[in-house]
């Protein structure tokens, strides 16, 4: 992870530290959570495997659809990316804003709804981070809003882009005071991304101090013969000797051989001194403990199972990690495909349903084929309790069926 001080990092944590949280123009989100390694990993963990569906359409009458123009659109949503890198960067402005929007644009203005024809669509997210509204309107006139708020969008060159020509998504809700962006799960977490930060920079200070050694007077001390003055034979102006002393002479004939300057090189001190280690007391905090609640609470935030949360150095068995992962699909990633494919659906008013599709994962074949062997052994005690007598015939064929066995 790069170091928190480090260039631009040090001016995101600098936001961290500062009333920036207090303020509705929070637009730092995507940088911070680039920059806090548990946001980060969990965002990517999420889009990595929501990126893996599979895009599919469906008629009215649930028959696949093949060749669906929308879904060939989302496949290669712009000239520089595919679905692949679109819905991973959606995912990342979604996730670490609790907003964003899809700016989909023409070749023939005015068509951006409409697909096929001579005009062609393609769609851009837009990072939080860099949106400039113009025209934020109020809460009073939130029903007309949808006609008078636009912003601006430097990356792409987008200028009074209407919100009401984008296709807009919230992750948590709708921000009371601009209902036209959302409220980031950040928000909640600034106790714990602000001590997070405090214990990597303080484990960061413990290794640059390592080694460093301050130098300091240990006590006063009565003058032990090298600050007396003597005489230099030399007199001012108005006749009175000029004095200097002996350290002072010293110090002055060793520059002179070349061995300093005034400013630097060659010290007398005649007084005790102490050496501090700068790193005295940090050495005995466990930053690393001290950081682990705080990115479990973060990991939590965003329902990542403890199977994945890597805080400890145990591993999670097999089987335990395998759950947890159909339970990842299916209560955060499946939930976020839905969204995502029935506001776009929604957009273009389109009859087909747009499905992303996790069942070719490897995690669910596994799981089908562990269905299929633990029935395979139940329905094998059974017929062997049959061959012994404990149930009779008309038992075991009532329990065939219910396996679907006969």
């Amino acid at each position: 992870m790069p170091s928190p001080t480090s260039g631009g990092t040090g001016m995101i944590f600098q936001a961290i530290l500062s009333n920036a949280w207090e303020t509705i123009d929070q637009n730092f989100y995507t940088r911070l959570a680039q920059t806090v390694d548990p946001i980060d990993s969990t965002i990517t963990f999420y889009a990595e495997i929501l990126s893996s569906g599979i895009l599919k359409s469906f008629d009215k009458n649930d028959n696949e659809v093949e060749n669906d123009a929308l879904v060939e659109l989302l496949k290669q949503p712009n000239e520089n990316q595919n679905f692949q890198q679109f819905i991973k960067e959606w995912l990342y402005y979604h996730y670490s804003h609790g907003w964003n929007y899809v700016v989909p644009q023409s070749t023939s203005v005015g068509f951006e709804r409409r697909l096929g024809g001579n005009s062609k669509t393609s769609l851009y997210n837009c990072d939080p981070d860099h949106i400039v509204f113009n025209n934020q309107g109020t809460l009073w006139n939130f029903f007309s809003l949808n006609k008078e708020t636009n912003f601006d969008y430097k990356p792409y060159s987008f200028r009074a882009i209407k919100y009401k020509d984008v296709i807009s998504f919230y992750d948590v809700r709708q921000n009371p005071e601009r209902p036209y962006i959302g409220v980031s799960r950040l928000l909640s977490l600034r106790q714990q991304i602000q001590n997070y930060y405090l214990s990597l920079q303080g484990k960061e200070n413990l290794i640059k101090r390592s080694g460093s050694t301050l130098v300091s007077l240990d006590a006063k001390t009565e003058d032990m013969g090298m600050d007396s003055e003597i005489g230099t034979g030399q007199f001012d102006k108005d006749g009175n000797p000029i004095t200097t002393t002996h350290k002072e002479k010293l110090e002055e004939q060793l520059r002179a051989t070349g061995l300093g300057t005034n400013s630097m090189g060659i010290m007398f001190s005649t007084l005790p001194l102490k050496s501090t280690p700068l790193s005295q007391g940090l050495e005995n905090i466990n930053f690393d403990r001290l950081s682990v609640e705080d990115a479990r609470q973060i990991l939590n935030k965003f329902n990542l199972p403890k199977e994945f949360q890597n805080l400890t150095s145990e591993t999670a068995k097999f089987q335990n990690r395998q759950m947890a992962m159909i339970e990842v699909i299916q209560n955060t990633i499946e939930p976020l495909a839905s969204s995502f494919c029935d506001k776009i659906r929604a957009y273009f008013n389109w009859e087909n349903k747009i499905v992303l599709d996790f069942s070719h994962l490897p995690v669910f074949s596994d799981n089908e084929q562990t269905k299929i062997t633990t029935q395979q052994s139940q329905v094998d005690m059974y017929i062997g309790l049959n061959e012994k007598g404990l149930i009779d015939d008309n038992q075991l064929k009532k329990i065939l069926q219910d396996y679907g066995i006969i």
